[in-house]
Parts: structure tokens; C-alpha cells; sequence
């Protein structure tokens, strides 16, 4: 029977010949929580802005901006922490790549709002192998909820019914893995889910697909 490892591979052999950008165990900011395979999507024209920008866009500043109001640097620095003359410089150089403006104001205050920047993805999969541990693979992307479009469990064997109706009830899918064929077959379908960590699900979306797009091309930003 193919090992956990295998299963990995295949897997993300599976999404990337769907046209995702995959990367095989990736951290994930602000958590110990570690999916399997995360897959997304990739907007290309996003990609290419990102090309003539020569960077990514800092995603640790951006989930706190909007498009349709102005925040005030106080605000930045209360929310993250960071120095006031980090924040402003970091915040320049994005203004400088296009992907946010500001405005001054009196006493000294400046003002941003997100520009040009968009998700360079369209969907993030996350799958974690459950041959060794079911329920661990289950709790994981449960706690990584809010993070990713879809969530499945992989196996490489039939599970029973027990389990497969405790991922539907969580909106998590099963795809079991079946190697006579070298398929995958999907058990439960996963549960499109919302968005809801933009911080976290933005900064895998860039780091991903920033790193796949240099090895696929040979481009650097």
C-alpha cells in the first residue's frame, strides 16, 4: 500500500495537473498547524502585476486597509505592533510598487487605502494524509478553517462510514486514493467554504505562488 509520503506526492501531482500552484508541507503563519499539500489557483494577470511590480505585496499590512476607506497609520501600528517609522516605510515602498496610496492630512497624519493590490489566487485546497492518523488529519484542517476554499482528508484505502460522515458533517471532503487505477475518488465532496482569515490566507496565497511562478519560469521578482 502507497506510504503517507507517497500519498503526499501524488497529491500534489493531482492538483497541479488541475493547473494549481502546489507546495508539499507548507508553513502556516501564526499557527503550528502544518496541511499536508496546499494548492491555489493562480490568477496570472495578478501575477504579471506582481512581475512589473518586481515584489509580492506585504500581506501583513494589507488585511488591515481597504478599498473604500482610509486608515490611519495609528491604527497600523495599535494593530500590529510594529514601530510607527517601520510601518510608514514599509507602507512607502508598497505605495512606490502601486499596490496602496495615502494622503496627508494636518498634524502630520497620513492616511492609507489599498490601490492596485488583489489576491493573485482564485481558491486555496488544503489536504492532509489520514492513513496514520484520521482524526489528527481531520482536526487539522478544522483548526485551519477560514484559511482555505477546501479541505479534504486523503486516503490511500476505503474508510468506513463512521468517519466519512464525520468530514461531511464538518464540510471537510475524502478523497481516497486507489492504486490499481491511479486515481483519486472523491467519498465525501468538500464544502466550499468562506474566507474569513484574509491575513493568513493572503500570505500563503503570495508566498506560493510567488515561488512557484520563479520555479516554473525562471523569473524573479
Amino acid at each position: 500500500m502507497i506510504k503517507a509520503k507517497q500519498l503526499q506526492v501524488v497529491a500534489g501531482a493531482y492538483l497541479s495537473g488541475m493547473g494549481y500552484y502546489v507546495e508539499i508541507s507548507p508553513e502556516i503563519p501564526n499557527t503550528d498547524l502544518k496541511p499536508d499539500v496546499v494548492g491555489i489557483k493562480p490568477k496570472l494577470e495578478q501575477i504579471k502585476l506582481r512581475l512589473e511590480n518586481k515584489g509580492g505585496a506585504p500581506t501583513g499590512f494589507l488585511y488591515l486597509l481597504s478599498e473604500d476607506e482610509w486608515t490611519p497609520t495609528e491604527s497600523i501600528v495599535e494593530k500590529t505592533g510594529f514601530n510607527e517609522d517601520f510601518v510608514k516605510a514599509v507602507l512607502r515602498d508598497s505605495e512606490e510598487d502601486g499596490w496602496i496610496k495615502s494622503k496627508n492630512e494636518p498634524a502630520d497624519k497620513v492616511f492609507w487605502k489599498i490601490d492596485r493590490y488583489r489576491l493573485p489566487a482564485e481558491e486555496c485546497v488544503m489536504m492532509c494524509c489520514g492513513a496514520e492518523d484520521a482524526l489528527g488529519a481531520l482536526d487539522v484542517l478544522e483548526g485551519l478553517k477560514g484559511c482555505f476554499n477546501r479541505g479534504y482528508v486523503l486516503f490511500p484505502y476505503q474508510v468506513d462510514e463512521e468517519f466519512l460522515d464525520r468530514c461531511f458533517q464538518s464540510e471537510i471532503g475524502v478523497l481516497f486514493f486507489d492504486e490499481r487505477i491511479v486515481s483519486f475518488r472523491e467519498m465525501v465532496p468538500a464544502k466550499h467554504l468562506e474566507i474569513k482569515n484574509f491575513k493568513t490566507y493572503s500570505t500563503i496565497c503570495e508566498k506560493i505562488v510567488v515561488d512557484n511562478y520563479v520555479m516554473r519560469t525562471g523569473e524573479y521578482f
